[in-house]
């Protein structure tokens, strides 16, 4: 997640309800939320 001033608005969460335990740059599903446009997006790796 963006830190405060850095005028990034962009979170992600891991999908962890399939069991991965990986953390947010190996998870097998991520969802990334830009604050500013609304827009998500879904990684699947």
């Amino acid at each position: 997640m963006a830190g405060a001033g850095t005028g990034r608005v962009q979170c992600s969460y891991v999908y962890r309800a399939n069991g991965d335990t990986r953390g947010r740059n190996r998870a097998a599903l991520v969802i990334e939320y830009d604050s500013r446009s609304g827009d998500v997006v879904l990684i699947e790796r």
